[in-house]
């Protein structure tokens, strides 16, 4: 385990976190529960380049019949988004939040993390409730878009 990822377990332990380290990864993983639904939070580590990422994985995998309107609906979101974007894997129907913060050249406070990661899970909570109204509620990704934004 590197660096950043002893100072985010260092956080976690310090919030009372419950983690798992990913066997032979530089990977920490949690569950979050926020208002909308449960998330699995992935800490990533890249020790080289000095980054780290959080991706936090909405609950259900999108059908293949669905990814375009899901695409569309990410793309509008993540229009307006300045702290990190939607991401779906075409291949499987996953999708993500992701936040990412370069730390090259300085030091990773705790103060950093917790706003780097609240502010991934505060952010897919919030957008996750379109996804499913388009998933489930025949909802259009532009109208799931302006009820969540106003």
């Amino acid at each position: 385990m590197g660096t950043i990822l002893s100072e985010v377990e260092h956080f976690y332990q310090a919030a009372d976190i419950k983690y798992q380290r990913v066997p032979d990864r530089t990977v920490l993983v949690m569950s979050m529960t926020g208002k909308s639904a449960a998330y699995d939070v992935y800490a990533i580590e890249n020790e080289d380049q000095q980054q780290l990422s959080f991706y936090s994985v909405c609950p259900n995998r999108v059908p293949d019949d669905f990814r375009h309107k899901i695409v569309e609906f990410i793309t509008r979101a993540n229009y307006g988004l300045k702290n990190g974007n939607f991401e779906m894997d075409f291949s499987d129907g996953e999708v993500r939040y992701k936040t990412f913060i370069d730390i090259e050249g300085g030091t990773l406070a705790q103060k950093m993390i917790e706003n780097l990661l609240f502010a991934n899970i505060a952010t897919v909570d919030r957008y996750y409730p379109g996804i499913a109204k388009v998933l489930y509620g025949d909802v259009s990704p532009e109208t799931a878009i302006e009820q969540i934004e106003g």
